[in-house]
Formats: structure tokens, C-alpha cells, sequence
């Protein structure tokens, strides 16, 4: 009997060793559940955090489309400019080139005048001294006509 005592201690032991394994298992099952819940909130999160950046790269991808219009209006307002400054600086030349040749134009009607004014000044020496000699020569006649009337 001694031997059936043991046996029956020894499967008391092993009973309350399975008990307190299940009490432990059980324990951990909870704790495991309670992961995993952990894990689908978490898995939750993630995937919201997922659509949030997907939202996002689609607004990016929106605006990297409108910077690329935005680039190409940049590219032709710069290409007008650079037409403009071509223009400008054609019409640039061509104001300098007449104000150079209007200025030669003034310088040279400047010489001409003078010219001018100098012929003109010695027409007027010279009708002084037509007129002196008219006027000698009329005195002249009137005492010729003066004298061969007496």
C-alpha cells in the first residue's frame, strides 16, 4: 500500500502541477489575447496610417503636377522675356544708330549754316556797297544830266 500511497501522492502532484500548468496556460492564452488585440489595434492604426499617406502622396503627386505647369508657364514667360530683351535691344541699337546720325546731321547742318550765315553776311557787305555805288552813280548821272543841261 505504500506503494499506492506514492502513486496517488505522486498523481496528486502531477494533478496540481497540471492545474497550476493550465492556471499558467490559461494565463498566458489572456495575455496572448490581449496581444493580439494590441496588434489589431495597432494593425488598425497602421493601415489608417497607410490611407493617411497615400492621401498624401496623391496630394503630392497633385502638386508636383501643378509646379510642373507651373514650370513649363515659367519657361515660356522666360523665353518672352529673352524675345522682349532681343527686341529691345535691336530697337536699342537702332535709336543709338539714328541719334549718332542725327547728331552728324546737326553737326553738319551746323557747318552749313555757318556757311550760310557767312555768305549772307558778305551779301550784305556787298549790297552796302552795290548801294553805295548806285547811289555814286546816280549822283553821277544827276549831275551829268545837270551839267549838260546848262
Amino acid at each position: 500500500m505504500q506503494m499506492e500511497e506514492k502513486i496517488i501522492t505522486m498523481l496528486e502532484q502531477i494533478s496540481t502541477s497540471i492545474q497550476e500548468q493550465g492556471e499558467r496556460i490559461g494565463s498566458l492564452e489572456t495575455r496572448f489575447d490581449n496581444f493580439e488585440k494590441r496588434f489589431d489595434n495597432l494593425e488598425s492604426r497602421f493601415t489608417e496610417q497607410e490611407q493617411r499617406i497615400d492621401e498624401q502622396g496623391q496630394r503630392i503627386a497633385t502638386i508636383e503636377h501643378k509646379l510642373d505647369e507651373q514650370g513649363q508657364r515659367i519657361t515660356t514667360i522666360e523665353q518672352r522675356l529673352d524675345e522682349h530683351k532681343d527686341i529691345l535691344t535691336a530697337l536699342r541699337s537702332g535709336q543709338e544708330y539714328l541719334k549718332a546720325e542725327i547728331d552728324g546731321m546737326r553737326i553738319e547742318n551746323a557747318k552749313e549754316f555757318g556757311y550760310v550765315k557767312k555768305e549772307i553776311s558778305n551779301m550784305h557787305v556787298n549790297f552796302a556797297v552795290l548801294r553805295e555805288d548806285v547811289w555814286t552813280n546816280k549822283k553821277d548821272i544827276y549831275m551829268l544830266k545837270q551839267a549838260s543841261s546848262n
